[in-house]
């Protein structure tokens, strides 16, 4: 990964890719008062940075899956090559959707070690100290950050499917959000330095369960007519296959309890670091972070693999079976009581082979060719198998899959580029995984 890190600035066309018991009941063995994730982004490179949010309050929504009566919020510069600085740090309620503007008396002014401001160098996160502030599932929220023009890298997620929003600086406390002007360009569809949101209440919390995967997982939605790019007309709906499986989870009084925290990442593989910077690191590398680390964790689904087909040079079917295997074997041993389930990879017949150039440059996209719908079919066949080790299978590929064509996707669930589901599809996702496997 940090061997590509001279790829500095990218053309829009980069933009276009991508055994043990439970414990998940009210007896799980966290106190009531523990701090818990209640919202989680995985970062990768910074570099799709804009320079026009230089000197500015870029103002970000979020919508967290855990309830509390207290808040923290992590900023990170992990992937960052130079110190990022915020001089200034706000977080309130969302008066309406697709709008800059707050919920009148919401704005709260975070700290970090008593200051207002903060500044990370490279590899560093920063918890904020905690605030008193109700946070209830999917109440949406917005975190403003002043960026100073010291700053010129951020580590980020890379399209966070939300409306972004950049007014001049100092700005963060104006809950009117009149100042503030829509980025709604691709470029600028990212969550900056956000990473997570810690909350706790007075009851004990939910274990965490982590949805792991790639563009599938992260919410990817291609616009109708022009494939491959961002939806923007998507954004801020929260639905993403693990906003939908959170809603299952609290919507069925039946259901096992956990807040479902999305570690997804667009472009992302299993054995290799992301073809692009801003795809981040392989699944492998990035696991002790983005899924093992996360607080009060007692559950994973693992989608991934699409991209290490998809990309070349595609490993072998055993190469990318051993690579899943790895990861179910990581998890386990880090905690036995973990539930792990993996997910068949979805059908790609026919989406776009070659847009970015040839597999002999290193940017061909062969998701949708022949050879990679046979090699899907042989991982698929052995994830099935129980050859992963995990707990249980979702399959993810036959819930999505056309009945007359099963290599492709039911146009129904399509976003319009054979590879990525719409809200629909997502949905669908989140209604094929089978609860009684979490329990």
């Amino acid at each position: 990964m940090h061997g590509c890190r001279f790829l500095r600035l990218l053309p829009l066309l980069a933009l276009l890719l991508l055994q043990g018991c439970s414990r998940t009941d009210a007896t799980d063995s966290a106190d009531a008062g523990s701090w818990r994730r209640g919202w989680s982004a995985s970062h990768s490179d910074g570099f799709t940075t804009p320079v026009v949010l230089l000197a500015q309050t870029v103002r970000m929504p979020i919508a967290p899956h855990a309830a509390g009566r207290e808040m923290q919020l992590r900023l990170s510069n992990r992937f960052g090559l130079l110190p990022a600085e915020f001089t200034a740090v706000h977080i309130g309620r969302e008066q309406m959707p697709g709008a800059a503007a707050l919920v009148p008396g919401s704005s709260r002014k975070l700290t970090f070690g008593g200051a207002d401001s903060i500044r990370l160098a490279p590899g560093v996160d920063a918890l904020s100290d905690p605030i008193a502030f109700e946070v209830a599932p999917f109440e949406r929220l917005l975190v403003s950050l002043d960026v100073p023009l010291t700053t010129v890298n951020v580590s980020q997620h890379f399209t966070a499917r939300e409306q972004v929003y950049a007014a001049l600086i100092g700005s963060g406390a104006d809950e009117r959000g009149a100042g503030f002007l829509s980025l709604d360009r691709a470029l600028l569809n990212n969550w900056l330095a956000i990473e997570a949101v810690e909350v706790r209440g007075d009851d004990a919390p939910p274990p965490a369960l982590v949805a792991f995967g790639d563009s599938l997982t992260d919410g990817f939605e291609a616009m109708p007519g022009l494939p491959l790019l961002a939806d923007l007309q998507s954004t801020g709906r929260d639905r993403r296959y693990p906003d939908w499986l959170q809603r299952r989870l609290l919507q069925d009084a039946g259901a096992p309890r956990y807040t479902v925290i999305n570690a997804g990442l667009s472009g992302n593989r299993v054995l290799r670091d992301g073809r692009l910077p801003q795809y981040g690191p392989s699944a492998l590398s990035r696991l002790d972070h983005d899924v093992l680390a996360v607080p009060g964790l007692r559950a994973v689904i693992i989608l991934e693999g699409t991209n290490d087909i998809g990309f070349p040079p595609e490993p072998t079917a055993a190469e990318l079976q051993a690579g899943l295997a790895t990861l179910v074997q990581r998890i386990k041993a880090h905690d036995a009581a973990i539930r792990v389930l993996i997910g068949t990879l979805t059908p790609a017949r026919g989406t776009l082979a070659g847009l970015l150039g040839t597999p002999q440059t290193g940017l061909g996209l062969q998701h949708g060719t022949a050879r990679a719908a046979a090699l899907r079919a042989e991982v698929n066949s052995w994830i099935r198998s129980g050859g992963s080790g995990a707990d249980a299978v979702i399959d993810f590929e036959r819930c999505l899959a056309d009945p007359a064509n099963p290599e492709y996707l039911l146009p129904a669930f399509d976003s319009s580029d054979r590879l990525h589901p719409n809200g629909d599809g997502y949905r669908a996702m989140a209604a094929c995984v089978n609860l009684d496997a979490l329990r």
